[in-house]
């Protein structure tokens, strides 16, 4: 809820809080009520505990206001932490030379640009590693196969020239051509996937032999994550075999194995900075982007049989966490909680709410604004 929507519903909430107390048990000279022309309340309507905090049903679904009945939950617990997106290493396609030369990119290749299938990254110029045409003879032996070929033709048709010598002079010339690689004359270097760029292994001008490796292209099917677990709770190493991870883009937490992911070992990330990567692989979406820093929760143990209940159902207010319970039809409660582990949305519950309560577990800032308005709405008015 925005601010601009938690100020109206605090108006509206103001307008319909009703705060009841027990009359005293005076003379009827001494209180004068006016109810001639209404209808009595009932007994129930009068015996809220002065902490109750009063929402008619109706207010409560116009604002959103959520309870649900607290029942024993698996809880797992999490080592929050920070972590980054990065492109995957192993789906990587290959952009290769297609012949021998002086190679020219024709697009400018960094790390984490973006390449489609097909696409001309750049030029090889027929070279040798000295700078010579390694095709250069061959390509005058096939001008000089071309002039006998064609001296010897109308020789032919003179009858000066046997046909034996015309074949012989046609094959020299073929066997010439075919001498001659016409995608070593010049070759285009394409890329054969869509991805980004992980590595770029050759520098504009470089010679090249045919088939070189020049970039390492990810596919995007994958995504990296690199979580740095701090050196005082490596001993947690070993057991964390899945994590939460919060979209950038929609702040949801989202476990990686459920999004087809999992931890994988990489050798080539050292430590740095008293940091140990903890690296998994998960398929790419747009929530999850290389290029992004998130906030990642490790994933160490699973307890069975614990009070949950989402973040979202709680309140701080000077260092110390509460939550409110609906205890009648429209009467709620604060309840002072003790919190133990925090692990995505959801908070574990070691005191202060127990099994069969039932928990505010969206609109609670509403029910706090409600609690501390102190105007009585009209129609509940008492004249004393």
């Amino acid at each position: 809820m925005n601010k601009k929507h938690i100020i109206f519903a605090a108006a509206a909430l103001i307008a319909a809080t009703v705060s009841c107390k027990q009359h005293e048990n005076n003379s009827s000279d001494e209180h004068d009520h006016s109810h001639n022309t209404e209808a009595a309340p009932t007994e129930e309507e009068h015996k809220h505990g002065e902490d109750e905090i009063i929402i008619e049903p109706e207010e409560a679904a116009r604002f959103g206001i959520k309870t649900e009945e607290i029942t024993l939950k698996p809880f797992t617990s999490t080592i929050r932490v920070t972590g980054q997106l990065m492109p995957s290493t192993t789906d990587p396609g290959a952009i290769s030379a297609s012949t021998s030369g002086i190679l020219t990119f024709t697009t400018p290749l960094s790390v984490g640009s973006k390449v489609s299938k097909n696409q001309v990254v750049a030029k090889i110029a027929a070279r040798s590693a000295s700078g010579d045409n390694p095709n250069a003879m061959a390509l005058a032996a096939v001008s000089a196969a071309k002039r006998e070929l064609d001296r010897i033709r109308p020789l032919l048709d003179d009858g000066i020239a046997t046909m034996s010598e015309y074949n012989a002079a046609l094959a020299a010339y073929e066997s010439a051509k075919a001498s001659v690689s016409q995608s070593s004359i010049s070759g285009n270097v394409v890329s054969t996937v869509n991805g980004t760029v992980l590595e770029v292994l050759c520098v504009n001008g470089q010679y090249v032999e045919t088939g070189t490796m020049i970039a390492r292209v990810s596919q995007n099917s994958l995504v990296t994550l690199r979580a740095d677990l701090p050196a005082a709770q490596t001993r947690y190493l070993s057991s964390i075999t899945d994590a939460l991870v919060k979209s950038p883009v929609t702040g949801e937490w989202m476990r990686i194995s459920e999004m087809g992911g999992k931890r994988v070992d990489r050798s080539d990330i050292p430590s740095t900075g008293g940091y140990t990567p903890v690296i998994f692989e998960f398929r790419a979406s747009k929530d999850f982007m290389s290029g992004s820093n998130v906030d990642v929760e490790l994933i160490e143990s699973t307890k069975s049989d614990c009070i949950v209940i989402p973040r979202s159902a709680l309140i701080e207010q000077g260092g110390e966490y509460y939550a409110f319970a609906k205890t009648g039809a429209h009467a709620y409660v604060r309840c002072r909680v003790e919190c133990g582990a925090f692990s995505g949305d959801y908070v574990e519950i070691l005191s202060g709410i127990k099994t069969g309560d039932n928990i505010v577990v969206e609109g609670a800032q509403t029910v706090k604004m409600a609690e501390t308005s102190s105007v009585v709405p009209e129609g509940h008015s008492h004249n004393h």
